[in-house]
């Protein structure tokens, strides 16, 4: 019977790319719950922006126009920020494919290797299959 040498190394390589994928899976929620929080913050600015459109065309005192500026701009800081975050997730999730393509990769060129060895073993084991057969057809023929 076969017994590949590499076998634990291949078990390694598989959970690897397990663990890969797990890692993959969480960067990708990560980086989708960014981006609704971009989304939500965008759409709680242009909420603002119109608000104060609506305000400032019924006229506004100084001090208003002042606190409206100061959220408006705390809001678009705070959008700046939600975008950099959603980046960096993004990042993430390109490294992390990276990471399993890589893994992915390992682990098949192991697999590639049980494979031929497998079918190496087979032959050989076809051969002395073959070569036995041939040695007693030819001790039955000189028998006669």
């Amino acid at each position: 019977m076969l017994k590949f040498r590499l076998e634990k190394v291949l078990r390694h390589r598989t959970s690897m790319e397990i663990l890969a994928q797990q890692e993959l899976a969480a960067a990708q929620q990560e980086e989708l719950e960014r981006r609704q929080e971009l989304a939500a913050v965008g759409a709680q600015l242009a909420e603002c922006q119109a608000d104060f459109e609506r305000c400032k065309s019924d006229g506004l005192t100084s001090q208003e126009l002042l606190i409206y500026q100061r959220h408006l701009e705390r809001q678009g800081e705070r959008q700046l920020a939600c975008k950099e975050r959603w980046a960096a997730a993004a990042l993430e999730v390109e490294a992390k494919r990276e990471a399993l393509v890589a893994a992915s990769q390992d682990k098949r060129l192991l697999e590639k290797l049980k494979e031929k060895k497998s079918e190496e073993f087979h032959r050989e084991l076809l051969s002395r299959e073959n070569n036995v057969l041939d040695e007693i057809a030819i001790q039955q023929f000189y028998k006669r």
